[in-house]
């Protein structure tokens, strides 16, 4: 067993035989209840200057047409608004009094995934961007016990 993280992590998984390819559709308008598969932070193969931030969920209540699994991504060079709406992700998810610090951040991104099946409620709405364009804003709020 090594401790380096590798490109490679998880591709013993035969879950990923499911998805035929196919990645989960984003985060989308309205009001969920979410439960946390997986969270992860990686570089962007497009441009090595973009560096991503994702949370893959289940949804509990609020999905639509047949959706049961969506991901919610974050691009981190937005920087200061980014971190922010991280921020408010991880407190929604781990409470108001948990100390967001980077080692918080590498912890709950790690192969461990201490985070994993973990609740948390967001209500998603669409904008218009200055361009624009659509982009889905998120207001994360702590679940209650289900």
């Amino acid at each position: 067993e090594h401790n380096m993280a590798s490109i490679w992590d998880g591709i013993d998984n035969p879950e990923l035989d499911k998805r035929s390819g196919m990645r989960l559709p984003y985060l989308y308008p309205g009001k969920f209840l979410l439960r946390t598969k997986r969270i992860a932070s990686y570089p962007s193969q497009k441009n090595p200057r973009d560096h991503w931030f994702r949370v893959d969920f289940e949804i509990i209540e609020g999905a639509q047409q047949g959706v049961d699994q969506v991901s919610w991504v974050v691009n981190l060079s937005r920087g200061k608004l980014a971190l922010s709406d991280i921020r408010a992700f991880v407190k929604a998810l781990m409470g108001e009094e948990v100390a967001i610090t980077s080692g918080t951040m590498d912890e709950l991104t790690s192969a461990d995934q201490p985070a994993s099946g973990l609740l948390v409620r967001c209500d998603a709405i669409n904008k218009k961007t200055e361009a624009g364009g659509d982009f889905t804003q998120t207001f994360w709020s702590v679940a209650e016990e289900v």
